[in-house]
């Protein structure tokens, strides 16, 4: 079983070697702990959901499936990009919508309320607010923009449609081993 303890670990370890390797074994503590005071501060009162792909790949996948697309063979696209049925209906009528809106003028365009660049939350928060906290840590600004995606798509990678909660009692048995380490 997944823990949220092996989670952040497991993300600690992984940006502690990103870091250090290009800015020293202090800069690369101060980032994993960055991480997880990131993650503990937005996600300590509910659960942290990690999307099982990357939005990037699911575009790419759903273009491909509306290039697929005869007509009729809605069955054989269900099988052949391993999803449900359901699934590829939206798909389809997603991608049609976006195709006719690319083509022809909207008279009376209504909020676009499902925007396909709107992130999962917890990708939002690591490529949104991790950088500032990376660059409090001494990383440029560059890197810390390099090293936030190279978590988001190492996080869906290996951990996809993962749900955790970083509670306050993972945050403070944290707190008390580090103190013990000290002495």
């Amino acid at each position: 079983m997944i823990t949220a303890a092996d989670i952040m670990n497991d993300l600690e370890t992984y940006i502690y070697k990103e870091v250090c390797a290009t800015y020293g074994e202090k800069k690369a503590v101060a980032s994993a702990k960055a991480l997880f005071d990131c993650l503990w501060l937005n996600f300590r009162k509910g659960l942290m959901y990690i999307p099982s792909s990357y939005r990037a790949s699911l575009t790419e996948r759903n273009e491909l499936i509306w290039s697929d697309f005869t007509g009729n063979n809605h069955h054989e696209l269900a099988i052949k990009y391993r999803i449900t049925l359901p699934q590829i209906y939206t798909i389809i009528n997603k991608m049609r919508d976006a195709h006719l809106r690319k083509n022809q003028a909207d008279l009376f365009p209504l909020p676009d309320s499902d925007s396909e660049s709107s992130k999962p939350i917890t990708l939002y928060v690591i490529e949104e607010y991790l950088p500032a906290e990376l660059i409090k840590c001494g990383l440029s600004e560059f890197d810390a923009q390099s090293v936030a995606q190279k978590i988001s798509v190492y996080l869906c990678q290996k951990f996809p449609g993962v749900s955790i909660c970083i509670s306050d009692v993972l945050r403070n048995s944290r707190a008390q081993n580090s103190q013990l380490e000290l002495f």
